[in-house]
């Protein structure tokens, strides 16, 4: 089949090449509006370190510490006073139909 022929195909079957695409992309728009629940996710990261000394070295004790609070801190973060907090301001009503992670 050279590309003159294969044109030629297209052109005959003009009506089908564009209305299948519009079809099926109407399909799709409908069972996603209709079928599919929202799902909405928000990832986050945070580093938290500690203030270095005069000679911009970290020790040990200084990452220890800053990897402490960062545990604290995603703890807290998690809380339901937090949850709720945020929920509130958000308008959302019921904090346990949302997934929070």
């Amino acid at each position: 089949m050279t590309l003159l022929e294969l044109f030629q195909l297209l052109k005959k079957h003009l009506k089908l090449v564009i209305t299948l695409p519009v079809v099926c992309a109407i399909a799709m728009g409908i069972v996603s509006f209709v079928a599919m629940d929202n799902t909405y996710t928000a990832t986050t990261s945070m580093y938290i370190l500690a203030k270095t000394d005069d000679s911009g070295q970290m020790s040990y004790n200084d990452l220890s510490a800053s990897q402490m609070l960062s545990n604290d801190i995603a703890t807290l973060l998690d809380s339901d006073s937090v949850k709720s907090g945020a929920a509130k301001e958000l308008g959302l009503t019921d904090l346990d139909d949302y997934k929070v992670s």
